[in-house]
């Protein structure tokens, strides 16, 4: 299993590499996520429901390298005025900052930027 992953993420990391693509959107980068590093687990289903929730607010071509902390922080606010609670705003979060990661790790970000904890 872990040579697969390993295998998969050389892969992903020549596609990156050889196609000089538009920047990585949200909706892409939740895909990536999905298959590299939520597949398979017993958290696969909440880590897609929490990154849909990402995406569906920000936009699915919302362009990765435009998000920030300020963004993040207000999508922070209308989840504390929908009633969520704040363990549940943390797991949503981390669902981003997941996702910008792994972009990163496979070569379709330069940075990640820095998000709220």
């Amino acid at each position: 299993l872990a040579r697969k992953r390993e295998f998969l993420e050389l892969l992903l990391q020549r596609e990156a590499k050889a196609t000089g693509r538009a920047p990585f959107t949200l909706g892409e980068a939740r895909e990536l996520s999905l298959r590299v590093r939520w597949h398979g687990l017993a958290y696969a289903r909440t880590a897609a429901i929490y990154s849909q929730e990402a995406v569906s607010y920000f936009g699915e071509d919302f362009h990765c390298c435009e998000l920030n902390a300020n963004l993040v922080d207000a999508w922070r606010q209308v989840l504390i005025a929908k009633g969520n609670r704040a363990s549940t705003i943390n797991k949503k979060v981390a669902a981003i900052r997941a996702m910008l990661s792994d972009a990163h790790l496979h070569g379709h970000l330069e940075t990640v930027p820095t998000m709220p904890r």
